[in-house]
């Protein structure tokens, strides 16, 4: 397996969760994901990386270091306000979306990289019932260059 790096695990996956339709990769980083402007928080996302864990393997440079990587996708969808359960099943839908796109087979998304679903960490709504801000985590198996 060949190196990545975790900023280029983070852009990879952002790469990937672009191409479902209608989404739009927020200017801000995870932490601050709702200083997104209304019109691209609907639909919107964020990609963050919350830690990095060594694998028990020998961390050779010439090899780099092997990591559990934890990735949080967090997305919002704006709740229509005549039919709140239709747009939270719509928010859903975009939840099982983002799921499939980051275990569909891919060989750009998978290149060095092993993806698997850790959870779906959240699901809120709003206190004015105005957002569906959903949270997935992945866990993500791979390499960074010691060299």
């Amino acid at each position: 397996m060949s190196t990545l790096s975790c900023s280029a695990l983070r852009a990879r996956i952002a790469t990937q969760i672009a191409t479902i339709s209608g989404t739009t990769l927020s200017p801000h980083p995870l932490d601050v994901f709702a200083m997104t402007a209304n019109t691209i928080y609907n639909k919107g996302f964020a990609v963050g990386l919350l830690t990095s864990d060594p694998l028990p393997d020998r961390q050779r440079p010439s090899n780099g270091l092997a990591l559990r990587t934890t990735v949080r996708v967090r997305y919002a969808l704006r709740l229509a306000p005549k039919d709140q359960v239709s747009s939270y099943d719509s928010a859903l839908n975009l939840e099982e979306q983002i799921i499939q796109k980051m275990l569909e087979q891919n060989a750009t998304l998978q290149a060095s990289l092993h993806i698997a679903l850790r959870a779906v960490a959240s699901r809120d709504v709003s206190d004015q019932a105005e957002w569906f801000v959903g949270e997935i985590d992945f866990d993500c198996i791979h390499r960074i260059p010691l060299t």
